[in-house]
């Protein structure tokens, strides 16, 4: 079997179960919907209270906006250990750019869009790179057209990142997502080597 069918083959293994734990993801986050919140807060804002009524048919547009009630909500604290050993699991689950509410479920106190300027801060210290983000002090994701159509741009947007250091310390850096596609495993390949070339000269 040729490197490229082999390879194929192993993104689609890796993308049946990315969509079922996806959607497992999404089953909990709806039956917390449903148990759980009974009411709005008077201090939500109106998107919080928008995403409240839509909570039971978009569970993820809800965590987006909202953390578990039975959790305090943490939007400026400095992030901890465990926290961070969620968020990277979440990344190896979803990905980044997309889902983030669902993405959140699983990170004690942190909603949706914390999570997703988690990521940010991410880019901006160097720990991971991403050419779907403009570089400086605020990264916005580029628009782009895709070469090979439909499902190479759903691989290039949501999965073309490499983890170059991981604050929870559960990766071996540099990683990429099983999904992404050949050119990122190319480039966290090399990122790879020119590590160990580097520590080798400081050894030497």
């Amino acid at each position: 079997m040729c490197k490229k069918n082999r390879f194929l083959e192993q993104r689609e293994e890796e993308k049946k179960k990315h969509e079922a734990a996806v959607q497992e993801r999404f089953d909990v986050c709806q039956t917390e919907c449903e148990t759980t919140y009974k009411s709005t807060k008077s201090n939500w804002s109106q998107q919080q209270r928008r995403s409240w009524a839509n909570r039971k048919k978009s569970p993820c547009s809800f965590f987006y906006r909202h953390s578990k009630q039975t959790e305090g909500r943490k939007d400026n604290q400095s992030w901890e250990y465990d926290e961070y050993v969620a968020f990277v699991e979440s990344l190896k689950i979803f990905g980044a750019n997309q889902q983030w509410g669902l993405f959140s479920y699983n990170v004690p106190g942190r909603c949706g869009y914390v999570c997703s300027n988690k990521y940010r801060d991410l880019l901006k210290s160097g720990y991971v790179y991403e050419p779907n983000y403009t570089c400086g002090k605020c990264p916005k994701m580029t628009n782009y057209a895709s070469e090979n159509g439909r499902e190479d741009y759903y691989f290039r947007k949501y999965f073309a990142f490499i983890e170059l250091e991981d604050p929870s310390s559960t990766l071996q850096t540099p990683w990429c997502h099983p999904l992404s596609l050949m050119d990122t495993k190319q480039k966290c390949m090399l990122a790879a080597i020119k590590r160990k070339a580097f520590e080798y000269c400081q050894e030497n």
